[in-house]
Protein backbone atom coordinates (compact mmCIF):
# COMPACT_ATOMS: atom_id res chain seq x y z
CA UNK A 1 0.00 0.00 0.00
CA UNK A 2 1.30 3.58 -0.77
CA UNK A 3 1.99 5.44 2.56
CA UNK A 4 2.56 8.67 0.93
CA UNK A 5 -0.88 9.53 1.52
CA UNK A 6 0.66 12.77 -0.57
CA UNK A 7 1.55 11.21 -4.33
CA UNK A 8 -1.61 8.68 -4.61
CA UNK A 9 -3.41 9.38 -8.13
CA UNK A 10 -0.75 12.50 -8.25
CA UNK A 11 -3.71 14.15 -5.96
CA UNK A 12 -1.67 16.61 -2.78
CA UNK A 13 -5.41 17.73 -1.87
CA UNK A 14 -5.97 14.47 -0.57
CA UNK A 15 -5.41 15.38 3.06
CA UNK A 16 -6.74 18.76 2.81
CA UNK A 17 -10.01 17.57 1.56
CA UNK A 18 -10.08 14.78 4.08
CA UNK A 19 -9.17 17.38 7.02
CA UNK A 20 -12.17 19.53 6.03
CA UNK A 21 -14.92 16.82 5.02
CA UNK A 22 -17.04 17.49 7.46
CA UNK A 23 -17.62 21.26 6.85
CA UNK A 24 -17.34 20.62 3.19
CA UNK A 25 -20.24 22.65 1.66
CA UNK A 26 -20.87 19.94 -1.48
CA UNK A 27 -22.49 18.12 1.18
CA UNK A 28 -25.07 20.97 1.54
CA UNK A 29 -25.68 21.16 -2.09
CA UNK A 30 -26.74 18.99 -4.85
CA UNK A 31 -23.91 17.58 -6.99
CA UNK A 32 -25.09 15.98 -10.21
CA UNK A 33 -22.69 12.96 -11.03
CA UNK A 34 -24.87 11.81 -13.59
CA UNK A 35 -27.85 12.63 -15.46
CA UNK A 36 -30.69 12.31 -13.52
CA UNK A 37 -28.23 11.12 -11.22
CA UNK A 38 -27.05 13.68 -8.09
CA UNK A 39 -25.80 13.29 -4.54
CA UNK A 40 -26.44 15.24 -1.15
CA UNK A 41 -24.79 14.44 1.89
CA UNK A 42 -26.04 10.64 2.86
CA UNK A 43 -28.22 10.15 -0.09
CA UNK A 44 -27.89 9.51 -4.16
CA UNK A 45 -31.02 10.47 -6.04
CA UNK A 46 -31.72 8.43 -9.00
CA UNK A 47 -34.62 9.35 -11.39
CA UNK A 48 -35.97 11.29 -8.26
CA UNK A 49 -35.86 8.47 -5.86
CA UNK A 50 -33.97 9.12 -2.93
CA UNK A 51 -31.35 6.42 -1.33
CA UNK A 52 -29.51 6.13 1.50
CA UNK A 53 -25.91 6.08 1.27
CA UNK A 54 -23.46 5.23 3.63
CA UNK A 55 -20.85 7.64 5.40
CA UNK A 56 -18.15 6.44 3.05
CA UNK A 57 -20.00 6.85 -0.07
CA UNK A 58 -20.53 10.62 -0.08
CA UNK A 59 -16.71 10.73 -0.27
CA UNK A 60 -16.03 8.15 -2.70
CA UNK A 61 -18.44 8.96 -4.94
CA UNK A 62 -17.29 13.04 -4.42
CA UNK A 63 -13.71 11.55 -5.58
CA UNK A 64 -15.25 9.83 -8.66
CA UNK A 65 -16.86 12.90 -9.36
CA UNK A 66 -13.93 15.93 -9.12
CA UNK A 67 -11.49 13.25 -10.69
CA UNK A 68 -13.95 12.49 -13.52
CA UNK A 69 -12.16 10.15 -16.40
CA UNK A 70 -9.41 9.27 -14.34
CA UNK A 71 -8.51 6.03 -12.46
CA UNK A 72 -8.85 6.07 -8.96
CA UNK A 73 -6.40 3.78 -6.82
CA UNK A 74 -7.89 1.42 -4.09
CA UNK A 75 -5.47 3.23 -1.16
CA UNK A 76 -6.95 6.88 -2.42
CA UNK A 77 -10.44 5.87 -2.19
CA UNK A 78 -9.50 4.39 1.11
CA UNK A 79 -7.81 7.41 2.21
CA UNK A 80 -10.55 9.29 1.09
CA UNK A 81 -13.64 7.42 2.29
CA UNK A 82 -12.32 5.97 5.70
CA UNK A 83 -9.24 8.40 6.61
CA UNK A 84 -6.05 7.87 6.48
CA UNK A 85 -5.59 5.60 9.26
CA UNK A 86 -7.43 3.11 8.15
CA UNK A 87 -6.37 -0.19 6.11
CA UNK A 88 -9.06 -2.78 5.88
CA UNK A 89 -8.99 -2.65 2.10
CA UNK A 90 -12.01 -4.34 1.71
CA UNK A 91 -13.71 -1.45 2.52
CA UNK A 92 -13.34 -0.11 -1.04
CA UNK A 93 -14.55 -3.38 -2.56
CA UNK A 94 -17.61 -3.61 -0.38
CA UNK A 95 -18.32 -0.08 -1.24
CA UNK A 96 -17.89 0.09 -4.74
CA UNK A 97 -20.23 -3.23 -5.08
CA UNK A 98 -23.09 -1.46 -3.19
CA UNK A 99 -22.49 1.80 -5.18
CA UNK A 100 -22.43 -0.46 -8.26
CA UNK A 101 -25.56 -1.98 -7.21
CA UNK A 102 -27.61 1.46 -6.45
CA UNK A 103 -25.85 3.34 -10.03
CA UNK A 104 -27.35 0.19 -11.99
CA UNK A 105 -30.93 1.55 -11.32
CA UNK A 106 -29.58 4.45 -13.95
CA UNK A 107 -27.31 2.76 -16.32
CA UNK A 108 -25.66 5.75 -17.83
CA UNK A 109 -23.41 5.43 -15.02
CA UNK A 110 -20.85 2.70 -13.96
CA UNK A 111 -17.99 2.12 -11.76
CA UNK A 112 -15.51 -0.38 -13.64
CA UNK A 113 -12.42 -1.76 -12.44
CA UNK A 114 -8.82 -0.64 -13.85
CA UNK A 115 -7.35 -4.40 -13.38
CA UNK A 116 -3.74 -3.20 -11.27
CA UNK A 117 -4.75 0.30 -11.07
CA UNK A 118 -7.93 0.88 -9.08
CA UNK A 119 -11.40 2.46 -10.40
CA UNK A 120 -13.09 4.73 -12.85
CA UNK A 121 -16.31 5.59 -12.76
CA UNK A 122 -17.61 6.02 -16.49
CA UNK A 123 -21.09 7.99 -17.24
CA UNK A 124 -22.33 6.53 -20.87
CA UNK A 125 -24.22 9.43 -21.35
CA UNK A 126 -21.71 11.80 -21.71
CA UNK A 127 -19.94 9.69 -24.73
CA UNK A 128 -23.24 8.25 -26.20
CA UNK A 129 -22.12 4.95 -25.56
CA UNK A 130 -25.04 2.43 -25.21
Amino acid sequence: MNTNIHMVNDNPFLILCNAVCVSCPKQYQAMYIGKNIYIQRYNIFIEGIRYKISNPMFPILCAFNAHEGKTLTREFLLAYGWGLGNKVSNNVTVAILELRVLLSKQPSLEIVAVRGKGYQMFNKSKWNVK
